[in-house]
């Protein structure tokens, strides 16, 4: 009787991959986890010690031995560290395509024809770490928001998702974070600083609510 595929997502920053498991339980040391030249296999003990497996094909190449293992409770968290800094245009390959280990080697790719590479027009801005792609970021942040709030549940499924974007953020989107998060007095979260550095940002209080300034 084959085993029931384990949930998973991923987000990607310029220099990291990060695999979400989404399994109960798993106890610190359940996770295993083996890194080759073009794939990612993992294996999970359940609490009731049975085994659940997963094969992963990444589009670019990942360091073996630098992942970090993280156990949330309702899930398993994998940073992987990328062995070349550029946005990959999907998280995945097919088992078929060759795993990408540089920038230069994606428009071959996707210039085939049989390639399932997902293409998408996308708007790049400058960063201090190079370009970053905010509308793939924006979206993924906005997934993962949803995604953790079913999960954990409200405010702290919320914050789970917050430290994580934080901790693999560069300097210009913290900065953006934590100005817009100031100025707004709560209500805006925004990780563009191209946007944000340019001005204040105001509170956008939710529909039927209005702002409101406090005398100290």
């Amino acid at each position: 009787m084959s085993q029931p595929s384990i949930r998973h997502d991923f987000y990607q920053t310029e220099d990291q991959l990060v695999l979400s498991l989404y399994v109960r339980n798993i106890k610190e040391g359940g996770c295993e986890c083996k890194v080759s030249d073009d794939t990612i296999d993992i294996e999970l003990t359940l609490p009731d010690d049975s085994k659940q497996q997963l094969l992963i094909y990444p589009f670019g190449e990942v360091e073996p031995g630098k992942e970090k293992i993280a156990y949330k409770g309702v899930k398993v968290v994998i940073t992987f560290q990328k062995r070349a800094m550029f946005l990959w245009p999907a998280n995945e390959r097919e088992k078929s395509e060759p795993c990408v280990k540089r920038a230069s080697e994606v428009g071959k790719i996707e210039s085939n024809s049989d390639s399932k590479v997902e293409k998408k027009p996308k708007l790049i801005y400058p960063s201090s770490k190079g370009k970053v792609d905010w509308d793939s970021l924006a979206k993924q942040v906005k997934e993962e928001e949803e995604k953790e709030k079913k999960e954990l549940g409200g405010e702290e499924g919320l914050n789970e998702l917050l430290k994580g974007i934080y901790a693999n953020a560069d300097d210009d989107t913290k900065r953006a974070m934590i100005k817009s998060y100031q100025q707004s007095g709560g209500t805006v979260l925004s990780t563009n600083w191209a946007e944000v550095g340019k001005g204040d940002v105001k509170p956008q209080p939710p529909k039927g609510m209005e702002e409101r300034k406090w005398e100290i």
